[in-house]
This record gives structure tokens, C-alpha cells and sequence, in this order.
């Protein structure tokens, strides 16, 4: 579903959710996005993301939503090379 010769960033649609109603209300409050970057055919990185939220998103929540979004998206994950978890933390004082 990617154009391989394209990155796709900060993909806020929310189609997807739509036969999951708590994560579509959970989302309208607090949304996620995707990015993807696909290498080849069957190699794509692929990240769902939370920009801001407080407070913050649980992992298992965002990869609910990934999961909805793959699912919609008729992606069948086969492997997964590498799992990146990571939180900025926002809102504190100046270095």
C-alpha cells in the first residue's frame, strides 16, 4: 500500500479505527500517526508515533492502534528486524 520511491510521514488518518470504536475515541483525544519508509516490496520500516500526550500513551496502546492500522491496511508483518521504543520527555526547563 506504500509507493516504494516514497516516505510517507506523519500519517494522521484515522480510517483505520473504524471497527475498533475505543481506540477511535481514545484517538480523537489523543492521536498517533504513522510513518513508513519502505526500502523494497517486502522491507518497510514502519513506526506509529504519539506526538504529545499527557499523560503519556502506553506503549501496548500505540501498538494497538498500529496493529489496527496494519490490519486495514492488509499489511501481514513476516518478521520484525528491530523494535524501537523511545520517549522525549516535553515541557521541562531549558538546558
Amino acid at each position: 500500500p506504500f509507493d516504494l520511491d516514497k516516505m510517507m510521514l506523519m500519517d494522521w488518518r484515522d480510517s483505520h479505527l473504524g471497527n475498533e470504536p475505543y481506540l477511535r475515541v481514545k484517538n480523537t483525544k489523543e492521536p498517533t500517526f504513522l510513518y513508513a519508509m519502505p526500502f523494497d516490496r517486502n522491507l518497510v520500516f514502519l513506526e506509529e508515533t504519539s506526538l504529545v500526550s499527557r499523560p503519556m500513551l502506553s506503549y501496548m496502546e500505540v501498538k494497538r492502534r498500529m496493529v489496527a492500522r496494519l490490519r486495514h491496511l492488509g499489511i501481514k508483518v513476516r518478521s520484525v528486524l528491530e523494535e524501537e521504543k523511545c520517549v522525549i520527555t516535553m515541557g521541562g526547563p531549558l538546558p
